[in-house]
């Protein structure tokens, strides 16, 4: 008995430990937001962004609060967020009622945060991404960054075209993902209209041994460049190896980013980095990089 009780104080302890880091965390950023000078980006088309799984342990007003302090060009959702308020549970974008609904679009106001991408992974039915295709008309989304099924292609360009929204394609890092390495993409999307793109996850590719600096150089690559979760990670080929920050691992991106400049390229880039502890420093900066990379 006496051993449970300890283990149970012990994981109060915890608990309340890690309240009081994230307390600290937003602390700091409310005193110490980004103040960007966006002239270089903007004058290249880049924007820079953050998929809010980056701030994954927050609840989702915190999140927002966490990316208004970056002075971001725009935010990317997942399919599901979990609010603090009105309620604890987590919720499904397509499932919101009409009182979370107006809630979300109270929150991205109060931030000044734009809602451009949309993470929806694999919506397995026409009638699935037509849902989707809707929500984001309705949300001002003009990016599904998804991992649509072989079978599925021509529908998806169908609906893309239809309802004038953007598909990326993404990858993860694991020889069963159907676009880990991106000849498996830009060879099934090559005959598909222009509305069907790539949205490459950077880290991903290192951690499968795929030289971002590299790929960037390859026409069918660059051309299909709708937007990218911007992210390093410490070892090429290591499938396990954690995020760093962006430009300081094995991903040579500042090859890949002189490229990018070289070649015109206009898009996004979203930061997704996976160090959930006490992160938000490490996040800006990742932004400042960005913004140097761009002059």
């Amino acid at each position: 008995m006496k051993t449970h009780m300890k283990k149970v104080m012990s994981m109060v302890a915890m608990a309340a430990l890690s309240a009081g880091a994230m307390a600290g965390e937003l602390e700091f950023a409310k005193e110490n937001p980004l103040k960007r000078d966006k002239s270089a980006a903007a004058a290249r088309g880049w924007e820079i962004g953050v998929q809010v799984w980056t701030f994954g342990a927050y609840s989702l007003e915190d999140q927002l609060a966490l990316c208004s302090a970056l002075d971001l060009d725009f935010i990317e959702l997942g399919p599901k967020v979990k609010f603090s308020q009105p309620e604890e549970a987590q919720v499904a974008l397509l499932q919101l009622d009409d009182k979370q609904a107006a809630y979300l679009k109270k929150l991205l106001a109060d931030h000044d945060l734009n809602f451009k991408q949309l993470y929806v992974h694999i919506p397995g039915t026409r009638e699935n991404w037509e849902a989707f295709m809707k929500f984001a008309q309705q949300w001002g989304v003009d990016t599904l960054v998804a991992e649509p099924k072989y079978e599925n292609l021509a529908m998806v360009d169908e609906l893309a075209q239809q309802y004038k929204i953007k598909v990326a394609i993404h990858n993860h890092p694991n020889l069963n993902n159907k676009y880990w390495k991106p000849e498996m993409a830009t060879s099934r999307i090559g005959e598909l209209s222009e509305w069907v793109g790539l949205n490459p996850d950077l880290g991903h590719w290192i951690r499968m041994g795929v030289n971002p600096a590299e790929e960037v150089k390859k026409t069918e690559v660059r051309n299909r460049l709708v937007s990218l979760h911007f992210n390093d990670c410490e070892e090429l080929g290591a499938n396990k190896s954690p995020h760093c920050v962006t430009g300081s691992g094995a991903g040579q991106l500042d090859d890949m980013m002189k490229t990018l400049r070289e070649t015109k390229f206009t898009g996004r880039f979203a930061i997704e980095y996976a160090h959930w502890n006490n992160n938000f420093q490490d996040v800006q900066k990742i932004v400042q990089y960005f913004d140097e990379q761009a002059k």
